[in-house]
């Protein structure tokens, strides 16, 4: 009698588009990215590097979410912040892993929601110049000790967020009334988009 041979273990292919499970998280596609890697900040130039199309389907905002998947026994891990609900955003690969043609065998994500994406129009207006730089006014009769503007890269043509970092501009002691201009670092006129404007009691 030939002994018996157990089948083999089904491979589990992932295919695109990919809802992550437990996730509102959808991945349309990762491809090769040419361009400035803006993940730390640091705008280097970079080519052919892998990039992940991620989309949140869901309506609440995602405060933190960090994607691994597995190409060809290589792990992958995309990390971004600050995703508004029905938003996509093209986050490049965190450690800068070359992209290549390959079966991806796994996908998930540890993401954090945050339900509300403020934007404290009570409280502050804030309005874009000409130049690039913000404006921002206290709407109060009370001073504000701290004001952070929360923004991120933006392609308004492809209705796509540009890198999973998000940036922020702090301003503290803002009187009553008072209107104060800032020139954010990394922020740039039609290319920028602000996501979220938090003031907070204390200056910290």
């Amino acid at each position: 009698m030939r002994p018996h041979t157990p089948s083999p273990e089904p491979v589990n292919r992932i295919t695109f588009p990919y809802a992550i499970p437990g996730t509102n998280l959808v991945v349309h596609t990762v491809a090769g990215f040419d361009g400035i890697f803006l993940e730390d900040g640091s705008d280097e130039a970079v080519s052919n590097i892998t990039a992940m199309l991620v989309e949140n389907t869901g309506s609440t905002g995602i405060e933190y979410a960090m994607i691994t998947a597995v190409r060809e026994g290589t792990t992958l891990e995309f990390e971004a912040s600050a995703i508004p609900g029905g938003a996509a955003v093209l986050i490049q690969e965190k450690h800068k892993t070359p992209y290549q043609e390959g079966e991806y065998r796994s996908c998930g994500a540890d993401v954090a929601e945050l339900g509300d994406f403020t934007m404290s129009q009570d409280l502050v207006a804030l309005d874009e110049n000409e130049n690039g730089s913000l404006s921002v006014t206290n709407l109060t009769g009370q001073a504000i000790p701290c004001v952070r503007i929360f923004y991120k890269s933006y392609m308004d043509e492809e209705s796509v967020y540009v890198g999973g970092i998000t940036y922020n501009a702090k301003l503290t002691d803002l009187e009553p009334g008072e209107c104060r201009t800032v020139a954010p670092s990394h922020y740039a006129g039609g290319y920028s988009r602000v996501v979220m404007v938090r003031t907070y009691d204390t200056v910290g």
